[in-house]
C-alpha cells in the first residue's frame, strides 16, 4: 500500500575534533630585561590557560540493516500512520528538529533558519515522513538515500508522546518506508549515549544490528551526541 502524501503549507550527533597546530619549538635565544611592573588597583590575574575543562566520554553505536527482511515487526497499533512531506519543507524540519530534539540536546542544526533548511533539502536527497496518531501529529523521521545507501539522520518522538508504547511502532513504520525510496541495498543511523535510554534497544527489537562504536571526549559543558 502506497505511503499518503501531503503538500507542506509552507534537518548521534558527533563533535568533530580540531587539530593542533603544535608547530617546532623556537630554539633561538634572546635576553630579555626584567622589569617589575604593578598591576593597577582591583586588578585580578585571568584565569590560567592551562586549567582543563572536564570531559565526558560519549560512546556511539552505529547499526545497519543489509536487507528489508532484517526487519521485526512490532506489536500493531492502530491509528499510527505517516506522511510524507512532499515537497520538502524546511520549516517542517526545523520544527521537528527542534521540538524532538530539544530534549536530548541535538545541536548540529539548532540554529539553522527556514532558509538553510530549504537550501539543504534542495540539495540533497532527503526524505522526511511525519508520524501522525488518531490525526496528531506524534513525531517525525529525517534519512537520505546516497545511491542505495540510506541513512536515517533524525527519528524522534515528541516529548509528550514519549512513554506511551509509540517508539517501536513509529520506528517500524519508518524503516519500512526507508527501504521503498530507491534501490535500496543498506540502511543505518547511529545513536549515542545521550539518546533516550531505551533508543538502542528499540533499534535491536527492530532488527538492527550493531556493527561499530566510537568513543569522544566530550567536554562536560558542550552536550550532545
Amino acid at each position: 500500500m502506497p505511503f499518503p502524501r501531503i503538500r507542506a503549507n509552507r534537518r548521534s550527533c558527533p563533535f568533530t575534533r580540531e587539530d593542533t597546530n603544535r608547530g617546532k619549538p623556537n630554539r633561538t635565544t634572546i635576553r630579555i630585561m626584567a622589569i617589575r611592573i604593578t598591576s593597577p588597583p582591583g586588578w585580578q590575574s585571568p584565569p590560567s590557560s592551562s586549567t582543563v575543562r572536564p570531559c565526558s566520554v560519549v560512546k556511539t553505536y552505529f547499526l545497519q540493516m543489509t536487507s528489508s527482511d532484517d526487519m521485526v515487526a512490532s506489536t500493531p497499533l492502530q491509528g499510527l500512520c505517516l506522511r510524507v512531506i512532499d515537497p520538502p519543507d524546511g520549516a517542517v524540519n526545523r520544527r521537528f528538529y527542534q521540538a524532538v530534539g530539544g530534549t536530548w540536546n541535538w545541536t548540529a542544526c539548532a540554529d539553522w533558519d527556514h532558509e538553510r533548511w530549504n537550501a539543504y533539502l534542495a540539495s540533497n536527497p532527503v526524505s522526511t515522513v511525519v508520524l501522525v496518531k488518531d490525526g496528531e501529529e506524534i513525531g517525525y523521521g529525517e534519512m537520505i538515500n546516497r545511491a542505495g545507501d540510506v541513512e536515517i539522520l533524525s527519528f524522534g518522538l515528541l516529548p509528550a508522546f514519549i512513554g506511551k508504547g509509540l517508539g517501536g511502532p513509529s520506528l517500524e513504520l519508518v524503516i519500512r518506508f526507508a527501504w521503498t525510496i530507491g534501490n535500496v541495498h543498506h540502511l543505518w543511523l547511529h545513536t549515542c549515549d545521550n539518546d533516550h535510554p531505551s533508543a538502542l534497544d528499540n533499534y535491536r527489537r527492530r532488527g538492527f544490528s550493531l556493527y561499530d562504536t566510537q568513543e569522544t571526549d566530550i567536554p562536560e559543558t558542550r552536550p550532545g551526541c
